[in-house]
């Protein structure tokens, strides 16, 4: 691991805007640093730009485009995200993770030797594989048949092709209480009350804030490797059936069904390695339990 304060101002190049990634050009614009932000939908360009310094309509597929895009720039930063609602069935889940996750990884990789990927704890599973109580970086990834697993480990891989390569490996991040609300809706609405996680799992969200500072963190200090970054206070993380009938209950809405189909780790994750860089969580889960 390697850890060196950098001063001067930076150029980058965000990979996919969407609530993580614009958070994170918010963060490196107050830095005064210079932003390219991307998207794959030409009506997001004026969104994108109210943010960013530029906004470049790719795909993170396109290799010569995301080259193209990263000229100048000291770092790429992939935050792209899968559709919830596109890969809500497992079936469909293969193409479309791959398509964002992995191709976007070896994209980055391929256009700048400075990569950082956005990456999940899903790719523990279950964290079965670990017999300790907690979960750290050295516990060995998941080897199941979940799209989720299995392409967000691929999409690391990828992205660590690159020279001086980081993964950050989040939970769910959400921005406020009101998210979550609007999840269940979203779920009740277009994906006929259920959703692919695992009710008996651990569930310890991120707050987006967290995600983008821990983001520049690792940009500002020339952090390198891979990390868990998870609010890991005192207050045990529920789980995602206790936490989620409490939100549908609080809005007086049906409760979810949870099909079991993506794992995340049953323990709580430890986040002892990035924090030993010098970083701080703002938020815990008790803002929101």
């Amino acid at each position: 691991m390697d850890v060196t304060q950098r001063s001067a101002t930076m150029k980058i190049l965000i990979l996919g805007c969407g609530q993580a990634g614009l958070e994170i050009a918010r963060h490196a614009k107050a830095k005064g640093w210079e932003v390219i932000g991307t998207t794959t939908t030409p009506g997001r360009v004026a969104e994108i730009e109210a943010v960013c310094d530029q906004a470049v309509v790719v795909l993170g597929s396109d290799r010569e485009g995301v080259k193209k895009a990263a000229e100048g720039v000291d770092a790429i930063v992939v935050s792209v995200s899968p559709s919830a609602v596109r890969s809500a069935k497992k079936e469909d889940r293969g193409p479309i993770y791959q398509e964002v996750l992995v191709e976007s990884g070896l994209s980055a990789s391929a256009a700048h030797d400075r990569v950082i990927f956005c990456s999940s704890i899903s790719v523990y599973g279950d964290g079965t594989q670990e017999s300790g109580k907690f979960l750290t970086e050295a516990t060995p990834r998941a080897i199941n048949d979940e799209p989720s697993t299995i392409f967000f480990s691929a999409g690391e891989d990828a992205a660590m092709q690159a020279a001086r390569g980081t993964v950050m490996r989040f939970p769910d991040i959400y921005s406020d209480a009101g998210d979550f609300q609007d999840r269940v809706k979203l779920a009740l609405e277009f994906m006929g009350g259920s959703t692919p996680f695992d009710r008996a799992d651990a569930y310890h969200p991120i707050h987006v804030e967290d995600v983008a500072r821990a983001m520049i963190h690792a940009l500002e200090n020339d952090v390198e490797g891979v990390f868990n970054v998870v609010p890991d206070g005192v207050v045990p993380a529920p789980t995602v059936g206790e936490f989620w009938d409490k939100v549908s209950a609080k809005h007086d809405l049906p409760k979810l069904e949870f099909r079991g189909e993506i794992r995340t780790p049953l323990q709580q994750s430890i986040s002892e390695k990035f924090r030993a860089t010098g970083f701080e969580f703002k938020h815990q889960i008790s803002e929101v339990v």
